[in-house]
């Protein structure tokens, strides 16, 4: 990677992908869960990654990532099953599939990455209303 002289969105995304590789190594390494958590913040001259640490319980994670193990947590509050995460659904004529969930966000705690790979929030009830059927 090139030595970064100022920083915006490109270079957050760059960032963030790289510290997200190495992360996994690390975590493999030390027996650990880690990943970036959530969105950056920053400046022409700083930013900011909340990293998310925690053991892995081999007998019940069986690989997930930590953005799986979160949505399996938290789906049946938003009236969804811990299956549904990476299902897909339409909304507004066009497809996601669930990649996460935002506790925090109060009104629209769902993840969903778009065919490009773009995340989106949504309401609870607008992914229930667009899941496409269970095969």
């Amino acid at each position: 990677m090139a030595k970064l002289t100022t920083i915006g969105r490109l270079e957050v995304k760059l960032v963030r992908h790289e510290l997200e590789g190495w992360l996994e190594s690390f975590g493999e390494e030390m027996g650990l869960l880690a990943g970036v958590e959530g969105g950056a913040r920053f400046t022409p001259d700083s930013m900011t990654f909340k990293i998310k640490v925690r053991l892995v319980d081999t007998e019940n994670d069986c690989g997930k990532d930590l953005q799986q193990l979160d949505f399996e947590r938290f789906a049946a509050g938003y009236g969804l099953e811990a299956e549904d995460f990476g299902r897909g659904f339409c909304y507004a004529g066009r497809s996601f599939t669930i990649c996460g969930v935002a506790p925090r966000s109060y009104k629209y705690p769902i993840l969903a990455k778009n065919p490009r790979g773009k995340v989106f929030k949504f309401a609870p009830k607008m992914v229930k209303a667009g899941l496409f059927t269970k095969k």
